[in-house]
């Protein structure tokens, strides 16, 4: 996998830019191939510094607030504002998780911490203990809500559970669709998308198809 670090104005309506060699931004031109120009990444903790929050960068001369958090951002007007993401861009082809993947993850869970269920850039399913810095954390594809301590959403009984797994199952499956589509990554997901099972995973197979 090979990194880059583009960033979003104005959620996008006003160009999404990648970050250039020189230090630069050039602005996509409706896609996100990579060019000679561009600042290229082989680790993806690389990308990490590019991506910290309230910083402020240049683009075309003018002073953008990146990545502000929830304090900061009240006070900003959209069109001041930057989303600095780091963008994946593949060329073997990844792991496809299953459901049973998803089951073997909840069934391994300690219901007295608070656990995420996550997918890794690599496409294995994984829970981990939730983490200061999870929600910035550009090794994760796709990232489920938190489960609370106590509540009964990971251990032996949940994974027992094929509604809930499946609904999981399906969470996931959506938002590994969008990363795969997007290159982007610690993509969030709490509902169960409007696509089927077998729409999502003939959409997945379409995404990777021209990898080896």
């Amino acid at each position: 996998m090979k990194f880059t670090v583009d960033c979003e104005i104005n959620l996008g309506v006003s160009g999404i830019y990648r970050l250039c060699k020189d230090g630069s931004w050039r602005k996509l031109q409706g896609d996100r191939l990579i060019l000679p120009r561009d600042m290229v990444f082989n680790d993806v903790s690389q990308v990490i510094p590019y991506c910290r929050s309230d910083i402020e960068i240049e683009i075309n001369g003018r002073i953008y607030h990146a990545n502000p958090s929830e304090v900061s951002f009240s006070d900003m007007e959209m069109e001041d504002v930057v989303f600095i993401e780091p963008i994946v861009h593949r060329i073997h082809k990844p792991s496809q998780f299953n459901q049973e993947d998803i089951r073997e993850a909840i069934r391994s869970g300690d219901d007295n911490k608070a656990n995420v269920l996550i997918v890794d850039l690599n496409g294995k399913v994984k829970l981990v203990e939730r983490y200061p810095g999870i929600v910035e954390d550009p090794r994760i594809a796709v990232r489920n809500e938190t489960y609370a301590p106590g509540n009964g959403y990971v251990g032996v009984d949940a994974a027992l559970d094929d509604k809930f797994i499946y609904q999981e199952y399906l969470a996931m499956l959506g938002g590994w669709a969008v990363h795969l589509r997007t290159g982007k990554t610690n993509i969030y997901v709490e509902t169960v998308p409007s696509k089927s099972e077998s729409e999502l995973l003939r959409e997945i197979r379409q995404l990777t198809e021209g990898l080896i």
